[in-house]
C-alpha cells in the first residue's frame, strides 16, 4: 500500500513539473513548440522556480528548475513547429520565384535546419538553382540570389566618415549581392574605388 501511494505521488509530481515546464515553454514560443519528455536530475517536491535553457528549434534543451532551496537540472526533448513553403508544381531551373507558386504548410521537426528558415519577403532575392517537384518544401539550398548590383549600372553610393556623409552616384565595374565588396567608379571620375554593397543599387564606399 505504501509503494502504491509513493508511487501516486511520484506520478503526481512528475505530471505536475512537465505541465509546469509546458506553461514556461509556452510563454516564450507560444504553440511553436511541443514537449515529448522530460528527465530531472535529481527529486523534486515544490516547484519554486523554472528557468529555461531553450534555443528555437534545438531538440535536447534543458530547464533549471528550483526545488527546496535547490537548483534540478531537467532534460528536455522537444519538437518545433516550422513554417514551409510546398510548391504547388514542377518549377524549372532558373525560375525567378513567387509566393504564388506555393503554399503555406506547417511541419513538426526535431531539429529546424537554417536553410528552411524562409521569409516570404525574401522571394524577391532569388531565383531557383535547380528544378523543384510538385510537393517539395522551398530550401535555400535549392535557390540562387539574384544581384541586387550589376556590372555597368548606375548605382547610389555613399561615403561616411565621422560626422561627414557624401552622397554621389558611382558606375559599378563587378556584380554582386548584398554584403559584397565591389570596384565603383564616379561619374565625371577616372578613379576607382571599393566599396560595399548595402541594398539593390547602393553601396558604401570604403575608406
Amino acid at each position: 500500500m505504501v509503494l502504491i501511494l509513493l508511487i501516486a505521488l511520484f506520478n503526481l509530481a512528475f505530471a505536475n513539473l512537465e505541465d509546469a515546464i509546458k506553461q514556461e515553454l509556452h510563454k516564450k514560443f507560444g504553440d511553436t513548440v511541443r514537449l515529448l519528455k522530460i528527465k530531472p536530475l535529481g527529486q523534486i517536491k515544490d516547484i519554486q522556480d523554472i528557468s529555461l535553457d531553450v534555443e528555437y528549434g534545438r531538440f535536447k534543451s534543458i530547464a533549471y528548475v528550483i526545488s527546496d532551496e535547490r537548483e534540478v537540472k531537467v532534460f528536455l526533448d522537444l519538437l518545433w513547429k516550422v513554417k514551409v513553403y510546398k510548391a504547388k508544381e514542377n518549377i524549372p531551373r532558373g525560375s525567378p520565384i513567387d509566393i504564388s507558386m506555393f503554399e503555406e504548410d506547417y511541419i513538426w521537426v526535431r531539429t529546424v535546419p537554417s536553410d528552411l528558415r524562409i521569409s516570404s519577403e525574401d522571394f524577391p532575392n532569388y531565383v531557383t538553382g535547380t528544378n523543384i517537384l510538385k510537393g517539395a518544401y522551398l530550401r535555400k539550398v535549392y535557390l540562387r540570389p539574384i544581384p541586387v548590383v550589376r556590372y555597368g549600372e548606375i548605382v547610389r553610393c555613399m561615403y561616411k566618415e565621422k560626422e561627414i556623409l557624401i552622397k554621389f552616384s558611382c558606375k559599378a565595374l563587378d556584380t554582386g549581392n548584398i554584403g559584397k565588396v565591389i570596384r565603383v567608379k564616379p561619374e565625371g571620375l577616372e578613379k576607382v574605388l571599393r566599396a560595399t554593397i548595402t541594398a539593390r543599387g547602393e553601396v558604401e564606399v570604403l575608406p
